[in-house]
């Protein structure tokens, strides 16, 4: 089981308070469920289920929050956006081991996300 570090503040972000209720637990859900760089692989079916929604509403949602993730050229994977920095997990430096593990993640994705560009 992961732990995960939450920012209470994000209540007051006007960009968070201004989501619909369903894209607030989609963002959350999203970070709760990425691995430890922020990266996901997307399965509709299993987040409509998990979030008690239709696919259409999860589908308007991940629209909602588009600015704050990324998505993979083929589209079946997203990144959260400043995860790593909301996990406390900057500088990413090599010698200590979850970072490590990070820089391993980031760099086994990054074709997928055409990070080049």
């Amino acid at each position: 089981m992961a732990y995960r570090y939450t920012d209470t503040d994000k209540w007051n972000d006007a960009w968070f308070s201004e989501l619909r209720p369903l894209s607030k637990l989609l963002f959350l859900y999203l970070c709760d469920q990425c691995d430890i760089a922020g990266f996901l692989e997307l399965n509709a079916k299993k987040i409509s289920f998990d979030l008690g929604s239709g696919k259409q509403e999860v589908e308007r949602s991940m629209k909602e929050i588009d600015s704050r993730i990324m998505y993979s050229d083929d589209r079946r994977f997203i990144f959260v956006k400043n995860f790593i920095k909301h996990q406390k997990n900057l500088p990413l430096k090599p010698e200590i081991k979850v970072r490590a593990s990070i820089i391993e993640k980031l760099k086994s994705n990054f074709l997928k996300f055409n990070l080049l560009n």
